[in-house]
């Protein structure tokens, strides 16, 4: 462990423990009738932070009663408004318990205990969340694992009712068991503690391709051309090797990732490439090649926004899309408009990244526009607004072949674990 990673263990001990929750939240002030509401997100031992439509300002007392989930607990405190946090709404509010009553306090100290724990996994931090999960960093306190750290990705608990949520949560829980492959994040167990889903994974102690591209626009320097090309190429194999999994009978599952993007390519300390989150992956043997559009916008393939369905060759445009904005720190087909955003992927309409970054060789330059092309060798795509696609060249038919078309334009001597460790570490110093 890192000494950044020693001050900040240092600094999560010294913070109260608190649970992260989502609860509804009525708040009555002083000499109104009207009751305020909103969820608290965070609560502690001495505090609260809740997000209302409505902040009352710094310092007022307010009477505050919070639904737990269950809906018959009810806490009741007198609190103090400490600081407000109104750039975004709903608002942030800043509570302080002022006079806790024992019942209450007594439920508020059971669920900061609870929280660190869940089944045989202690909770130690939660390191994201969306609509459906959250992902803790967490450890295993029993069984073979016991003492492993893992990303323990969990379902909302506001959502172990909703059959349409836990069936999608379940699915992605079956589909990466099945994958395996050293740059494809391994799956620990999956199960179901107390109604509430999960999935433990490996844990990676690094960043995502996110984060490093952040980092790079901030300085203004550019990634080293065998490192993008040395990331890519390891994708690109992981790519390959979800696409031709197969179930236990040896019948070929028809895996298409549908979510590659700088976010769920993660890169260790040590320079390991993982590929994850296969949360909105479309598997031909369970669903229709024409599945509703998953992704993020500017990854799209083309031939699923014109609704011609997803298939491998879906994801080699979405890693050539992330090739490109690691090659030039310039997203390929943004614009300051969703629909034109999707008229130029459609049309292939893309500055050359040469002309970005001089540097970038011819070659690589046309494996990248290969890799982005709109053009997959389906000759019914053709577009009537834009005229023929035959111009372009016909985008890789998997991603083995765009790997195999990546690998003679960089030095692995440069390229390597070792090198990709250092350049995090740089950036991250």
């Amino acid at each position: 462990m890192s000494k950044f990673d020693d001050a900040l263990e240092v600094t999560e001990r010294r913070r109260a423990p608190r649970a992260a929750a989502i609860m509804p939240l009525a708040i009555r002030v002083a000499d109104l009738d009207d009751c305020l509401h909103g969820q608290v997100v965070n609560i502690s031992q001495s505090g609260a932070f809740v997000l209302t439509d409505d902040p009352p300002p710094v310092g007022t007392r307010l009477e505050i009663e919070v639904t737990l989930d269950s809906g018959d607990l009810v806490l009741h405190a007198t609190a103090e408004v400490v600081r407000q946090q109104t750039r975004f709404s709903p608002f942030g509010v800043g509570l302080k318990l002022v006079e806790v009553a024992y019942e209450s306090q007594a439920l508020i100290d059971r669920m900061v205990a609870d929280q660190r724990l869940f089944g045989d996994f202690r909770l130690e931090k939660l390191i994201g969340q969306g609509g459906m999960a959250e992902v803790y960093r967490a450890r295993i306190l029993a069984g073979e694992n016991m003492g492993k750290t893992v990303a323990l990705k969990r379902l909302h608990s506001r959502l172990s009712e909703d059959p349409m949520a836990a069936d999608l949560f379940r699915r992605e829980a079956e589909l990466t068991r099945t994958l395996h492959h050293p740059n494809i994040i391994e799956v620990v167990q999956t199960g179901s503690i107390n109604d509430r889903l999960y999935i433990a994974m490996d844990y990676i102690d690094g960043v995502n391709l996110d984060q490093l591209l952040t980092a790079c626009r901030r300085r203004d320097i550019f990634m080293p051309i065998d490192f993008c090309c040395f990331v890519i190429h390891t994708v690109a194999r992981a790519l390959h090797a979800a696409h031709r999994a197969t179930d236990g009978h040896g019948n070929l599952l028809g895996i298409v990732h549908r979510d590659v993007a700088p976010g769920n390519v993660f890169i260790s300390e040590r320079g390991e490439i993982k590929l994850g989150d296969f949360g909105v992956a479309h598997v031909a043997s369970v669903g229709s090649a024409k599945d509703l559009v998953a992704g993020r916008d500017v990854y799209i393939a083309p031939e699923q926004l014109q609704g011609k369905g997803v298939t491998p060759a879906s994801d080699v445009f979405a890693l050539g899309a992330v090739f490109y904005e690691m090659l030039t720190n310039k997203i390929a087909f943004t614009t300051e408009s969703r629909r034109e955003t999707f008229r130029r992927i459609i049309a292939g309409e893309v500055v050359p990244p040469s002309r970005l970054r001089p540097e970038i060789s011819a070659e690589l330059a046309n494996v990248v526009l290969t890799a982005i092309s709109p053009r997959t060798g389906d000759e019914s795509l053709l577009d009537k607004t834009f005229g023929s696609i035959r111009r372009f060249p016909v985008r890789f038919k998997d991603a083995n072949a765009f790997a195999e078309a990546i690998a003679p334009l960089y030095d692995p001597a440069i390229g390597t674990q070792l090198a990709i460790s250092h350049v995090v570490h740089s950036l991250f110093r």
